[in-house]
Order: structure tokens, then C-alpha cells, then sequence
């Protein structure tokens, strides 16, 4: 029992660690979302103009990766984790509108459905799935 004890405790230090690493002011949160926004939004353009090619599934794993990082980031001094509004403004958007990042009107619309699907989902693979870009 003293072992399970420990190992609980051991979790919680590491999780309150983990925490605290991640927890940002508001102007880093904002910044380190739109870098990675920006990086996220060209993979997503790269998909949906080629959504066959080989490195898709790397691609997507990225995007994942990047989407992944910015939903542990907490902002100081509260530790609150991002809302979805500041998800999609600071790095859905990367702090702009896709009329910046995307050529045509469908890409537009497609770019926004997918982003309300992985605001649901978490997953990128399933929000690519479910806006028909990849089978």
C-alpha cells in the first residue's frame, strides 16, 4: 500500500511540474500560438492541396504534435488552460483570418469546418476525416 501511496504522490508532482512548465505569461502564449499556427496552417494547406501524398500522415502527426502543445498551455498566475476562442484566434488563425494563409474561398470554408471538427474532436486525423479531405 505504501508503494501505491507513493507512486500518487509521485504523479501529482510531476503533473503540478508539468503545470507550471507550461504555464506562460499571456504575450508568450500568444506568441509561441501564432509561430506555431503559422506552421500548423501551411501543413494544413499542403494536405488539401495534395492529399495523397506520401507525407501526409507525417504531416498530420505534426499538426497533432503542434495542436497538442498549445491545449497544455496554462496561463499565469492562474493556471488556466486556453479557452477555444483563444485556440482559434492565437493559433487556429495564427492571430490573423484565413484570408491570409489560403487562395480560394473553398479552401477557406474547408479550413473552417476542419477547425470546428478538431475543436470537438481533439484529433486532427478525425477533423481532416470528417471534412472529407483524407479518407
Amino acid at each position: 500500500m505504501a508503494d501505491k501511496n507513493l507512486f500518487e504522490k509521485l504523479d501529482k508532482i510531476y503533473e503540478v511540474e508539468q503545470l507550471q512548465e507550461m504555464s506562460m505569461e499571456r504575450h508568450d502564449a500568444v506568441s509561441r500560438c501564432i509561430d506555431l499556427g503559422k506552421l500548423f496552417i501551411e501543413h494544413f494547406d499542403k494536405i488539401y492541396k495534395e492529399p495523397t501524398s506520401n507525407p501526409v500522415n507525417h504531416w498530420i502527426q505534426e499538426m497533432q504534435n503542434w495542436f497538442n502543445s498549445i491545449t497544455k498551455i496554462t496561463l499565469k498566475p492562474y493556471t488556466r488552460k486556453l479557452d477555444r476562442t483563444k485556440i482559434n484566434d492565437w493559433f487556429l488563425t495564427a492571430g490573423s483570418s484565413p484570408e491570409e494563409y489560403f487562395d480560394t474561398e473553398h479552401e477557406i470554408e474547408s479550413y473552417d469546418t476542419f477547425c470546428n471538427y478538431l475543436l470537438i474532436s481533439n484529433s486532427v486525423h478525425d477533423a481532416l476525416t470528417q471534412t472529407k479531405l483524407i479518407k
